[in-house]
């Protein structure tokens, strides 16, 4: 499985709203997604993408996770592992002191378990100091 950095207007733009459509999720989402992002390809395929989006005071957020839903399960898992481990450290060699990873999906809490965040309270806001 290879991990790339996404490339905005090229065939990576189509492999991700392949992604959203998956989902049944608008094509208009990829207006929203992060400016920066890894895309992870099987089989010449796009089968996941997860960005990571800066804000003030050294800060990033994870954002934007999505995988094609007909990939296998593991391959699906397999991928949002490494794209999570190669954005940490894109963070830390560009000075990102915290990452923050907000949701109440199961499988991103464990995740980010996984990855050593912090949960705070229901809302499971995360947080990792580099």
């Amino acid at each position: 499985m290879l991990i790339r950095p996404y490339q905005n207007y090229t065939e990576d733009f189509a492999g991700v709203q392949e992604l959203l459509k998956s989902h049944d999720m608008p094509e208009s989402l990829m207006g929203d997604i992060p400016n920066f992002g890894l895309v992870a390809i099987k089989d010449n395929k796009i089968i996941a993408y997860g960005g990571l989006r800066t804000i003030e005071g050294q800060r990033a957020l994870f954002d934007s996770y999505i995988t094609l839903s007909d990939a296998k399960s593991e391959d699906r898992d397999r991928a949002l592992d490494l794209i999570t481990y190669k954005l940490i450290r894109i963070a830390k060699a560009n000075d990102i002191k915290q990452l923050l990873a907000i949701s109440t999906e199961p499988n991103i809490q464990s995740r980010c378990d996984a990855f050593g965040f912090t949960s705070f309270k229901n809302a499971y806001l995360q947080l990792a100091n580099l």
